[in-house]
């Protein structure tokens, strides 16, 4: 079997211009890899200390339980206990502080006419 071989004629300027965009190809190409096996290794050295933070964190975390056992616990008087759990309660039935300025102020209000009654 016998293959006919197609010659195609390049003009000079044209054999030039696609030898040039060939080697800006590559150039490319090689900037991309190199960009990319940059951004690797900084990826594996991010994951490396996010576990070297994580260890050093669980360990503050296990001195701080060790440290909350030796303490003695401190003992709230009533008044501070009851104004803790209202202030839960509070929360738990408003599911968070309100923002809203005309009720915080009224809230003020309220508190300081309670203080002057006093």
């Amino acid at each position: 079997m016998r293959e006919s071989l197609v010659h195609v004629k390049f003009y000079y300027e044209q054999a030039l211009k696609a030898k040039k965009d060939i080697l800006e190809m590559e150039m490319l190409n090689l900037n991309a890899q190199k960009f990319l096996k940059r951004y690797t290794e900084i990826r594996k050295d991010e994951l490396k200390l996010k576990i070297k933070l994580q260890q050093k964190m669980s360990l503050i975390l296990a001195d701080l339980k060790k440290l909350k056992e030796q303490l003695p616990s401190a003992q709230l008087p009533e008044a501070i206990r009851k104004r803790k759990e209202e202030i839960r309660k509070e929360v738990q039935e408003k599911g968070e502080y309100s923002k809203d300025i005309e009720f915080e102020l009224e809230r003020i209000k309220e508190k300081l006419r309670g203080l002057q009654r006093s």
